[in-house]
């Protein structure tokens, strides 16, 4: 992603790789640039790929990331 540079403050935005939006239970907070899981066992065992990407106004500038999110599903009995 983009260097921190002073007085310069990019957007952020995070999607599906394949255009869609995030599940309900992955949020994604612009302001720290986090992405944050709720584990409500609603998402089905898989990779889940998301791409981030960073954008300035002026200079019109972008650059992208890519993220895989391994869900596995649980353990029988495990709490955690």
């Amino acid at each position: 992603m983009m260097p921190p540079c002073p007085g310069i403050n990019p957007s952020y935005t995070a999607r599906l790789a394949n255009g869609q939006p995030l599940p309900s239970t992955i949020l994604f907070k612009e302001a720290s640039s986090q992405l944050e899981i709720i584990d409500d066992g609603s998402l089905e065992a898989g990779n889940l790929i998301v791409t981030v990407t960073g954008a300035l106004a002026s200079p019109a500038l972008s650059d992208s990331m890519t993220i895989t999110i391994t869900v596995k599903n649980p353990v029988p009995g495990d709490a955690s």
